[in-house]
Formats: structure tokens, sequence, C-alpha cells
């Protein structure tokens, strides 16, 4: 039981976070730990941001930089449902996630990057996605994403990827090449107006069988 409470109060509430992180004023969000980055909120409040109102997950912010940051310096974990978490940062240039976030539990990452219209690049290495189960437009209209790291990212028992690239026109390289996607049943859209992206590395491990010719309209629509 004790090892349950903990395991919630160092869980991310995304309401708190989004009361706490504006969207037209972020450019920069840094996962971490207080005492890796306590050289940088010297003199700043926090504001708590963990899930039941818990304070061992507080944000502070300097100059349009927010640092989400463990209080007791364990991984931040993220809820099941983390959709729409950073969905319409319009302003967000850069997201570090330090290793410092805890995605075993998650099984939903729709729309996670969804509008982050001045992202340029991302790294989701550090993501353990054992459980997931969708990721439905998560990169859509990055339109200024150049450079994605996926490796590591285990897509296995993921069924949907419904647009997950869609809009990405600044893409011009893709590697895939960690996916395995034998359950992958819905991919409409997926790398749709993906205009400039010219390579896309894969291996075998990327099948479509259970992919109908419905589930994979437009595809690559726009992909010119």
């Amino acid at each position: 039981p004790r090892a349950a409470h903990a395991q919630e109060n160092t869980t991310l509430d995304i309401n708190a976070f989004h009361r706490v992180v504006p969207k037209d004023k972020a450019t920069e969000i840094i996962f971490g730990t207080k005492a890796n980055n306590e050289v940088h909120i010297q003199s700043l409040d926090g504001t708590p941001v963990g899930a039941n109102n818990s304070d061992k997950i507080k944000v502070y912010e300097k100059n349009g930089r927010y640092y989400v940051l463990s209080e007791d310096n364990n991984k931040i974990a993220f809820p099941t449902r983390s959709n729409l978490l950073f969905q319409n940062y319009n302003q967000l240039k850069d997201i570090d996630f330090q290793d410092a976030v805890d995605t075993s539990k998650v099984e939903e990452l729709s729309y996670l990057f969804d509008g982050c219209t001045q992202l340029e690049k991302i790294s989701l290495a550090s993501f353990n996605t054992d459980n997931l189960r969708n990721v439905d437009y998560l990169f859509q209209d990055c339109s200024a994403l150049k450079s994605v790291d996926l490796y590591g990212f285990d897509v296995t028992s993921v069924t949907n990827m419904t647009g997950m690239f869609q809009g990405c026109s600044s893409l011009r390289t893709l590697d895939l090449t960690g996916f395995t996607t034998n359950r992958l049943e819905h991919a409409i859209n997926m790398f749709r107006d993906c205009q400039n992206l010219r390579t896309i590395f894969a291996t075998d491990g990327f099948r479509t069988d259970n992919v109908t010719v419905t589930n994979a309209t437009s595809m690559f629509a726009g992909c010119t």
C-alpha cells in the first residue's frame, strides 16, 4: 500500500500542468529532479502539479523556461492516459525529458504534441512504452519538426497510428527501424502532408498484416 501511495503521489496531474504552464508562453520545458536543477531555480517558488494535489512535483518558471521537477528526486510518472499533454503549445521550441519521466503505465499518447508548430526536435528514446496502445495524431501539425528520435520506442502493442506524423512538413527522414507493428490496425493519414519526407527507414518488423485498405486511407497523401 505504501508503494502504491508513493507512485500515486509522484504522478503528473495533466490539468494542473496546463493551468501552470501556459500554452502561449512556454518556449522550453525541462523535466528532471530538483537536486539536479537547483542552480536554475534559485529563489524561485514552485507550483505543485502532482496528482491529488501532491506537492512532490512542482513547476518553476524562468523567462519562458518551465522546469517540471520531482521534489523527492524520484522519476515523474505520466498517467495511463497522457493524451493532449503538450497539445497546442505553439511557442514550444524544445522539451527535455532528461530520462526523468516514468511512462511505464502509459497506454495512450494521442495528440501528445499535436499543434506544437515551433518544435524542431524531440527525443522519446527514454520512454518506456511496454503498455502503449494508441499514438494517433502523436506529432500532428508539428510543421517545424526536423528530427525525431524514436530509438527504443516500443510499439509492439500499438493498434492505432492514425495521423501519427500528419502535417510534419519539415521532416525529411524518419528512422522507424525499431518499430514492430504486429498489432497495428489503423494507419489512416499516418504520413499525410509530409511533403518534404524523402526517406523512411524500416525493417520487416514494420508489418501491416492487420491493416485493411480502408484503415490505410491517405496514408501517404501529399508526400510529394
